[in-house]
């Protein structure tokens, strides 16, 4: 979800007419959207930075005013260079005075204008996120936020850098607020909730995790909550307790590698307190999951550096699993450090690799494809379930619960009655937006895993031994989505190995037709179908 235009809007003056438009789920931005819009406002991650400077160059060309805002600009505003005005910062002071020049100027400036804030607006007293301003029905996961800034000193993080290492966070009346918000638009199942680390303050941590407790109890455990935090969260019992007492599914960890040397170069020492796979079995043991990052690239590392992080994630049952090749990220400790050694390169990603920028790509295709190997995967899921999932303490109301209450709100509408009312985010009375019914597209996206999986692809055994694992422990959701999920990111791994494969065939065609062209970059051939009229 786009939390942060979500929540920008309603500090915008309220006589100001809004069309959120979120190219993630697929709905582009339109020449009908820039002739509509007196004022372009775009938020996004360093990786769509072109998308979002294209987007501004169209909206010059129908008079529009593009605003740039997020976390994206604030260390590095020249990504931006597109925009007649960038935001730096969270909401302000400067955001105020972006308000009045935009009240006050109906036409794109000369040049571009920066307004950075100084003066940020307490976490507790920003305005609501304008849920009704979406489609639930796009999303597999809603967004609350609860938290933001981290103690610790990652070498290659930007987070400590443009949020700080004092961490921040909401009170737990606000943030049950949003909770309410959410709940009142007939969202039910999964919930991130956004944080740098959640319990980076420890204390604060524990007062929320008991008062979402408390919330969910009441409400009948209807969300499913995933969030950031760090590995040494295996070290505190008590925060593991309230995690699972407070409905938190999965834990999203930054892992980047499994080799004690590694983490204390790049300054993870959080992470050498116990074996990593012993931390991970440890917050398993409570019913949570971890979601873990990886990456590759760092100076330490050596041409068995992939293979070793394979063999970890088989060694530590782990299935959500991302992995990067390290970025110098302009403003981080990394960068600088690359800037002093004379490492720095223009392009992605941003610094010479020690081991050399082929071999780091080479060993991250390996590495992914490892991972993501259907046999290893199925059998880290059939552990998930039969080991980890049991041990969830907070029962919910999601799966066919929640498709039998939207069946019903659909046969409600169908006959004409009227549906139910609320309060939006700005306090006026609004109609409640249901959400789809999702179990059609689970049972036909389930079925079509299921036929690939146990029927198509040479794993089918794991596969079956899978849903009988299913089966045992009674978890039809598991059953339905994890395949699907699986058969997805086996077609995806499958693409990105033809993909890399190709430059190296249209290269040996070229050698057969032209030897002294064999060498040219695939990057030129490219460039030169950019210049074509």
């Amino acid at each position: 979800m786009p939390l942060g235009l979500m929540t920008a809007i309603n500090y915008f003056p309220q006589s100001w007419e809004h069309r959120l438009v979120d190219e993630r789920i697929g709905i582009p931005v339109c020449d009908e959207d820039l002739a509509w819009a007196d004022i372009v406002f775009l938020s996004g991650m360093y990786i769509e930075a072109r998308r979002a400077n294209e987007i501004a160059t169209h909206a010059r060309r129908w008079r529009a005013i593009s605003v740039i805002g997020g976390p994206g600009v604030i260390l590095n505003p020249d990504l931006a260079a597109s925009f007649d005005i960038v935001h730096i910062g969270d909401l302000g002071d400067r955001t105020y005075e972006l308000v009045q020049w935009l009240d006050t100027n109906d036409a794109p400036p000369p040049w571009q204008i920066r307004f950075q804030t100084d003066d940020t607006i307490p976490m507790d007293l920003q305005p609501l996120p304008a849920l009704e301003k979406i489609d639930a029905r796009h999303y597999t996961s809603a967004m609350v936020q609860f938290q933001k800034g981290c103690p610790y000193l990652c070498e290659f993080c930007d987070i400590i850098e443009i949020f700080g290492r004092v961490p921040q966070s909401k009170s737990p009346e606000r943030f049950l607020r949003e909770l309410d918000l959410l709940y009142d638009t007939g969202w039910r199942g999964r919930v991130t909730c956004v944080a740098d680390n959640f319990h980076a303050n420890p204390k604060t941590a524990r007062e929320m995790l008991r008062a979402i407790a408390g919330w969910q109890q009441r409400r009948g455990y209807p969300f499913q909550f995933d969030t950031a935090a760090t590995l040494d969260v295996a070290d505190r019992e008590e925060l593991l307790c309230l995690y699972r007492d407070a409905g938190f599914k999965v834990l999203g960890i930054g892992i980047e590698s499994s080799e004690v040397d590694t983490l204390l170069h790049i300054s993870k020492k959080q992470n050498t307190r116990h074996p990593v796979a012993e931390s991970i079995r440890k917050i398993n043991s409570h019913g949570i999951e971890v979601a873990g990052s990886l990456i590759l690239g760092f100076d330490t590392d050596t041409r068995t550096s992939g293979a070793a992080q394979v063999a970890f994630v088989e060694r530590a049952n782990i299935v959500l699993i991302g992995i990067t090749m390290l970025t110098a990220l302009k403003g981080t400790q990394l960068y600088r450090r690359m800037e002093k050694e004379g490492r720095l390169r223009p392009e992605w990603p941003y610094m010479h690799y020690k081991l050399g920028q082929d071999a780091v790509q080479q060993m991250f295709h390996e590495t992914v494809e490892g991972l993501y190997e259907p046999r290893s995967m199925l059998r880290r899921l059939t552990y998930q379930v039969e080991h980890v999932r049991p041990k969830q303490r907070a029962t919910n109301r999601t799966g066919l619960a929640s498709a039998r209450q939207s069946l019903g709100a659909a046969v409600s509408r169908r006959l004409g009655r009227p549906a139910r009312m609320t309060l939006d985010s700005r306090g006026r009375p609004t109609p409640v937006q249901q959400p789809a019914l999702r179990l059609p597209e689970h049972l036909t996206g389930g079925l079509l895993a299921m036929w690939k999986l146990g029927v198509v692809w040479k794993d089918r055994a794991h596969y079956w031994k899978y849903i009988r694992a299913c089966a045992r422990q009674r978890d039809l959701q598991s059953a339905l989505l994890s395949p699907m999920a699986v058969a997805r990111l086996i077609d995806a791994v499958r693409a990105n190995r033809n993909e890399a494969s190709e430059p190296r065939h249209r290269a040996a065609r070229a050698a057969e037709n032209s030897p002294g062209e064999a060498n040219l970059p695939a990057s030129l051939e490219q460039s030169s179908l950019a210049r074509t009229p």
